[in-house]
């Protein structure tokens, strides 16, 4: 009778909603205890525990406007807060959790101080080299100026990784001084150039046209007219001197004395050198391209002629062939080293060596070494070139 008794007040309990669940377990016997367990209802914890979560929410949503401002605070919710199912706590921390780090630390920066722009708003968040682009759905838009780009939450210099001899400079590769952008590298002007709009030219010509500059004994360029003009009174400008230079008296002979033009001979000659022995042991060049003789007169008259017969090779092309020798399609040839400083190799066909062509002097004085003794007659069966 006490069992059935106590049984039948925890169903009145149950009844009353009270907000456990009691389980009798009876003993084996009629003696035997009656054992009881209690435990929590299961919508009422649920309940409990969003109670909990819910008041959590509110002490994080007044945190939250305390910190950044109802204004700012209301306009990101409703951004990214208003459409989802708020009215389970669960869903609501997860939004506020994303929402300070996606909407209101980032609203924040734009509105800290009432007199702040929106370009010193993205300064402030993502450096100076940011600006304010658009607004989208209320949220500011912030972007790299050009020549930066993201690099985390900041606007740093893009990161470009430039040919050699040149720069970076306001977002492309700017060749450095005395070199010329010619496509795949910058090229290096010769001694005696500077690079002037993309072209080299000589350091003279640059202040006085129709000069060129020579190094003198004591290194130092000097500038001298071109054939055909000479300095005035002031020596300030190259004027066109009327009288005929000697080097152009030489040619215009010469090529009044050809005779019948030797294709054969002009090509067995090619990239000779050649002393004319039976008159005043003038030199000339026997052009492997054209086959042609050219005059080299004065050491900056043969600086001349290999300044513009010359063939550009790369350094490391170039570096190869001088550490053996050079291949046979390249005998003759003058070689300019445009990577480097346009030094100039002349490859000798007698051994396929290439000599150093230094300053004006020393070239004039090697090519005349290396010369080969031919007569009037056979000369002239060699056509004439002209710079």
């Amino acid at each position: 009778m006490k069992k059935q008794h106590t049984i039948l007040v925890l169903i009145i309990c149950l009844i009353l909603g009270y907000p456990s669940i009691a389980i009798a377990y009876p003993g084996q016997y009629s003696w035997d205890p009656l054992y009881i367990e209690i435990k929590e209802n299961p919508i009422q914890k649920q309940l409990r525990e969003d109670a909990v979560k819910r008041n959590e929410n509110l002490n994080k949503i007044n945190s939250l406007i305390a910190k950044y401002g109802s204004k700012i605070y209301y306009t990101c919710y409703q951004n990214y807060c208003a459409t989802g199912d708020m009215g389970n706590p669960n869903t609501q921390a997860m939004c506020l959790l994303s929402l300070e780090y996606n909407c209101l630390m980032r609203e924040s920066a734009f509105q800290d101080k009432s007199d702040d722009s929106l370009d010193e708003g993205c300064h402030k968040k993502y450096g100076t080299n940011s600006y304010y682009k658009e607004t989208i759905n209320g949220t500011h838009i912030c972007d790299c100026v050009d020549g930066h780009e993201w690099q985390g939450d900041i606007c740093a210099e893009k990161t470009v990784e430039c040919p050699a001899n040149s720069t970076y400079i306001q977002g492309s590769c700017v060749c450095n001084d005395d070199f010329i952008d010619i496509g795949e590298f910058c090229k290096r002007c010769l001694p005696g150039e500077v690079a002037v709009k993309n072209q080299c030219i000589d350091i003279c010509e640059k202040d006085y046209p129709n000069s060129y500059a020579e190094l003198s004994a004591d290194f130092k360029w000097e500038c001298f007219c071109d054939n055909n003009f000479r300095w005035d009174e002031v020596k300030k400008s190259c004027v066109v001197n009327k009288i005929l230079s000697e080097n152009n008296i030489v040619i215009k002979k010469e090529k009044a004395l050809i005779n019948n033009i030797d294709d054969k001979l002009s090509k067995n000659l090619a990239g000779k050198i050649l002393l004319q022995v039976e008159n005043n042991g003038e030199s000339w060049y026997v052009n492997p391209d054209d086959k042609k003789k050219y005059y080299l007169g004065r050491p900056t008259d043969a600086f001349n002629v290999m300044k513009n017969l010359g063939l550009g090779i790369k350094h490391s092309e170039l570096s190869g062939y001088l550490n053996f020798k050079f291949p046979s399609l390249l005998s003759g040839k003058i070689l300019l080293d445009v990577e480097q400083n346009g030094e100039a190799y002349y490859v000798n066909p007698n051994d396929l060596k290439g000599y150093y062509l230094n300053r004006p002097v020393d070239a004039f004085k090697i090519m005349r070494e290396l010369g080969l003794g031919i007569t009037n007659n056979d000369i002239r069966r060699i056509d004439v070139g002209e710079i």
